[in-house]
């Protein structure tokens, strides 16, 4: 499985702990830009999206596949913890080429994000039937 990770530079513990504590509160954003908005995965690949973002209190992260739901909840996981969003992407199939956006939001603001799926390989191969008549 490739995984692709976007960390950001080392912020100092006493800052970390003020957030952690509630003592801060912060407009969610994202801590490291990505390098990339577009993946280009080949079908059956794997892949995971780690995007860090500070936010205090903790956001409500809201993952999305062109507009609306993910494609199947047993191929595609996301997983929220403190400071780290993440989207595991699993045997990808050229449907699940196009728009994944992620939403993170609390009551102090909101940020997004979109990244561009394109999933290379070859169609299913399709059985022609012809019927002589």
């Amino acid at each position: 499985m490739q995984r692709i990770a976007f960390t950001s530079c080392r912020t100092p513990p006493s800052y970390s702990q003020y957030l952690l504590a509630g003592l801060f509160t912060v407009a969610p954003r994202f801590t490291k830009a990505l390098a990339e908005t577009t993946l280009t995965l080949p079908v059956g690949g794997s892949t995971a999206v780690e995007l860090p973002f500070a936010a205090s209190p903790q956001p409500k992260v809201t993952w999305s596949f062109n507009g609306g739901k993910l494609p199947d909840a047993k191929r595609f996981k996301t997983d929220t913890i403190v400071g780290m969003t993440s989207l595991t992407m699993a045997k990808l199939v050229r449907q699940d080429a196009g728009k994944y956006a992620v939403t993170v939001e609390n009551e102090h603001g909101r940020c997004e994000l979109a990244i561009t799926l394109v999933v290379l390989g070859k169609p299913p191969l399709q059985l022609r039937s012809s019927l002589a008549v």
